[in-house]
């Protein structure tokens, strides 16, 4: 009688912790799919996926400048990752080498688009109605979109600009001396806008006004792309496909099913 109580209540132990692990795996299997809060925080469309996993695009650049400086490529790195985040918040931009940087941006849909904007060498420069160049993209600290309301209550749209120490003496020389007139935008010596000096911007930050939020995004962004310390050119360049990636998280679901369901028949 006593061996067969004993084996009763084992019994009813092995159950017990079967049905705690099967509800445990099923909580975590509902984390995975829905995630936790409105984030979704846990879930599987939480987890950042490289290139191998989601596909995107892989870019070299080289620095044309001879045994650039250190400081120069931590800051045209930090640069260029503020500039492909406008593609991927997954980007990620790194130095290699001494004169080289990689970027990366998995995920990425039109490929093409984005090489062919990141790929672009060129410079940025603001000059006067004369062709006089008074700014150039090394004098910009930053070029964000923004929006607000004027006296009338109308939402207006515009492009942020922050000057350096440099390019703030620059620029309010420019300015006080061409009150009324333009001092038009080039990137890789195309016209990109050509806003009017309403006054004097002597304190280092200004204001492009623009249409819509989109014409205001693409110009901070095409603004931001010219203001690199440093000019790159394209060593090489890859459009990377998702199909490994999507093949081994496809295989890597399979085998771990099919060890779930054996775990489950062992213990059973």
């Amino acid at each position: 009688m006593k061996n067969k109580r004993k084996s009763t209540n084992t019994k009813g132990t092995a159950i017990l912790q079967l049905i705690l692990v099967v509800v445990a795996i099923a909580l975590l299997s509902v984390v995975a799919v829905f995630g936790i809060g409105s984030k979704k925080l846990f879930s599987a469309s939480d987890i950042r996926l490289g290139l191998d996993l989601a596909g995107g695009v892989s870019i070299t650049y080289q620095a044309t400048d001879e045994n650039p400086t250190s400081e120069a490529m931590k800051d045209t790195v930090y640069k260029l990752q503020k500039r492909v985040d406008n593609y991927s918040t997954e980007a990620n931009v790194y130095q290699e080498g001494s004169d080289r940087i990689n970027v990366d941006i998995p995920g990425v849909k039109d490929a093409d688009e984005i090489l062919t904007a990141l790929g672009k060498a060129g410079a940025l420069e603001f000059r006067l109605e004369d062709g006089t160049v008074v700014v150039t993209g090394s004098d910009i600290d930053s070029a964000e979109a923004v929006s607000y309301q004027d006296n009338n209550g109308a939402i207006q749209y515009a492009v942020s600009l922050s000057f350096n120490a440099e390019g703030a003496k620059k620029f309010a020389t420019a300015t006080s001396a061409n009150v009324g007139k333009t001092i038009s935008i080039y990137y890789d010596n195309e016209l990109v806008s050509a806003p009017t000096v309403r006054e004097a911007i002597t304190d280092g930050k200004g204001q492009i006004e623009q249409s819509n939020m989109e014409e205001a995004k693409e110009l901070a962004s095409t603004i931001r792309i010219g203001a690199l310390p440093l000019t790159l050119t394209e060593l090489r360049s890859t459009v990377v496909g998702a199909k490994l990636g999507s093949d081994a998280i496809n295989t890597s679901l399979l085998a771990g099913g099919i060890g779930f369901a054996i775990v489950i028949i062992f213990m059973l």
